[in-house]
């Protein structure tokens, strides 16, 4: 059960983790994001003068946000009121007073946050509707040295309160620029200081955050805990919890449509709840990873209770996030040498878990799940990566000077499925990820995917190339190179095929040799698993190849033979006519070699002998001719390379201009 593994998470993190129960409850904060340096800007209000001292602190990951206890922002629409934010706009304008409404007046929080209000905010007085948040905004005229909009100014022009208060702040940053030279990409934190005291130490403030975030959900309802069993004080209340358990914002989901009754659905005692918290937190800090663009949490599962030492507690927070993280960089092969072995024999926990992969998509503070991969054993883990070592290997030993280009892991096979991106009316994104989600899902549980579905997506990922399509995943490249990058990409997909045989999601097929052909293409042949008709489209293909080389070097510098390419599809009929056009142009161009002659001979002769009982799709005859297209392309690029390093060249010509 998945809220069982969660709360596991959360007894481990709160057994070894050190600090207090909100201190494990911080997030994670970054030392650099897009190569910049962050920062924390400590804002330290004197009580007795108008007098904001600013102190620049930078960020030390796994200190900072424990010793501020950044617990991220108020959940959703909630009264913004946290000490320590990331967005300067709340510390500017409803931070305060929101913390003066929680807050018991006999606190030193509470006088403290009065006093400041009162010294450094205007109140504008707007007491209706959802503007009444930003009835007080922080007095921009008070900062010693401030040569920006006057606040008067900023109260008087036509905008909503929400937009005055964004002039504020971007005023207020303006002149944190001039006086501290630091910009806003510098900067991952605010902290609201009190006369030298960060706001969030106050220990009312604690109290009340712990109270918020967990003990007022428990006064009412008692009932047995969905996650332990235990008859105790029970809450179904999940809202404050960044992942979607289930739907508790829709009454129409509610136990007998009464919004009361979302307990029994799901219900949680204070100490499995407060467990998830904590297990949501570490699972962010430590088991987020990446899959191309898209953006996941592994989460690991025992199979019986964890019997873990502090030290065996942290080999396992490391074993979590290498298991996936070693699949996504195997296409380093030459550099993970030393590493294979060791990945293959350290698998100390193996026997113990199981991974859950959940794949999310992040909007604004709701955490939206787009699939979750369930009980993958680690030794499936190990099968892949084996699988991708293997097939690497093999590109390798026919394609060495470009083997780096074309080997695979868990990250490049994201972009080998092309996903058209972009903005739809409701502004989510609008990224194709179920179609890629149920593909990877198919990899982890060893299922069988469709080879229709396959050549379909490889055709795309073709045509974004040959037509230079923009607002994919895919990145078509240089337009004047596009043949090359499309020959690449299809011998790419074509190990893909390997891997996924190996791995069990397509079927294997039983290798066939070729009469006729020199021992390079035949192995190629047999090593992806081509049948009969496959093979003649494989070899009417790489003759293809032969006259695109011979119209690129006659000063045409283009291949008109690729216009005869429908990627749509093209029938057996067209095939046929394709391959007469081919045998033309090989004598046009003088290419009708005796090796060229004699592969002529063998695919025609494949060819006439299958038409008959035609099998393969449309779609298939495109994507076997374009096979065999990208292998001799391949093949010359290969041999240029290794010609121009002054290595061996075989029997390869090497034409094509690079």
């Amino acid at each position: 059960m998945m809220l069982a593994a969660i709360r596991d998470i959360g007894n481990l993190a709160n057994k070894f983790s050190r600090g207090t129960f909100l201190e494990n409850l911080t997030i994670e904060l970054p030392d650099e994001i897009e190569g910049k340096k962050q920062h924390v800007v400590l804002l330290d209000f004197s009580t007795e003068k108008p007098f904001l001292q600013i102190k620049i602190a930078e960020v030390t990951p796994g200190l900072t946000e424990k010793e501020y206890l950044w617990i991220g922002n108020a959940d959703g629409n909630s009264p913004q009121w946290y000490l320590t934010t990331n967005n300067l706009a709340f510390v500017l304008s409803q931070t305060l007073p929101n913390i003066i409404n929680i807050m018991h007046e006999d606190t030193l929080l509470y006088q403290k946050a009065k006093q400041v209000l009162q010294i450094y905010f205007f109140d504008t007085n707007v007491t209706v509707g959802a503007e009444q948040r930003y009835r007080y905004v922080f007095n921009l005229d008070l900062l010693v040295g401030y040569e920006g909009d006057k606040l008067a100014d900023i109260l008087a022009l036509p905008k909503n309160q929400k937009k005055k208060v964004e002039v504020i702040e971007k005023n207020f940053k303006k002149w944190l620029k001039q006086n501290y030279s630091i910009s806003g990409k510098e900067i991952c934190l605010y902290v609201i200081l009190f006369d030298g005291m960060a706001g969030a130490r106050f220990s009312e403030y604690m109290q009340k955050v712990e109270e918020i975030k967990v003990g007022e959900l428990f006064d009412k309802k008692r009932g047995i805990c969905t996650v332990c069993g235990k008859e105790e004080l029970i809450t179904g209340n999940t809202s404050r919890m960044k992942f979607k358990y289930y739907i508790t914002d829709k009454v129409g989901f509610a136990s007998n449509l009464n919004k009361e009754a979302f307990h029994k659905h799901y219900s949680f005692c204070q100490e499995c709840y407060k467990s998830v918290l904590l297990a949501e937190t570490f699972i962010r800090n430590n088991f987020s990873s990446r899959l191309g663009k898209l953006d996941l949490y592994i989460i690991p599962g025992f199979l019986k209770s964890p019997l873990l030492t502090s030290t065996r507690f942290y080999n396992w927070v490391k074993y979590v996030p290498d298991s996936l993280n070693f699949l996504k960089g195997l296409s380093a092969i030459n550099e993970l040498e030393g590493q294979i072995d060791e990945y293959i024999k350290n698998r100390e926990f193996d026997n113990e878990l199981i991974f859950n992969l959940l794949f999310y998509q992040r909007n604004k503070a709701e955490l939206k799940i787009l699939k979750m991969v369930k009980d993958v054993p680690p030794t499936r883990f190990r099968e892949i990566a084996l699988a991708f070592l293997e097939v690497n290997r093999s590109s390798n030993k026919v394609f060495p000077a470009i083997s780096s280009q074309l080997a695979l892991d868990l990250n490049r096979i994201y972009y080998l499925i092309p996903l058209q991106q972009g903005e739809n009316k409701q502004g989510e994104n609008k990224h194709e990820y179920r179609k890629f989600l149920t593909f990877i899902e198919a990899i982890f549980e060893g299922r069988r995917v469709q080879p229709a579905f396959l050549i379909k997506q490889y055709l795309e990922l073709f045509k974004v190339y040959a037509f230079s399509k923009e607002n994919f995943n895919v990145e078509p490249g240089d337009s004047r190179f596009w043949d090359i990058e499309m020959a690449k990409a299809g011998l790419k997909v074509n190990y893909l095929n390997c891997f996924l045989k190996k791995v069990g999601v397509l079927k294997m097929t039983e290798p066939i040799e070729v009469e006729g052909l020199r021992k390079d293409e035949n192995e190629f042949i047999k090593s992806m698993g081509y049948n009969i008709q496959q093979a003649s489209l494989f070899l009417l293909g790489y003759l293809m190849a032969e006259v695109a080389n011979a119209q690129y070097n006659s000063n045409l510098n283009s291949k008109p033979i690729l216009n005869k390419i429908v990627y749509q599809g093209m029938s057996s009929r067209r095939v046929v006519a394709l391959a007469n056009e081919v045998f033309n142009k090989l004598r046009q161009y003088k290419r009708l070699d005796i090796n060229n002659e004699k592969y002529f001979s063998v695919m025609k002769q494949l060819l006439d002998h299958e038409l008959a009982n035609w099998t393969l799709s449309d779609k298939e005859n495109v994507f076997y001719l374009l096979s065999g297209y990208s292998y001799l392309t391949g093949k010359v690029i290969n041999a240029g390379i290794q010609k121009e390093k002054g290595g061996k060249d075989g029997n390869e010509r090497v034409d094509q201009k690079q």
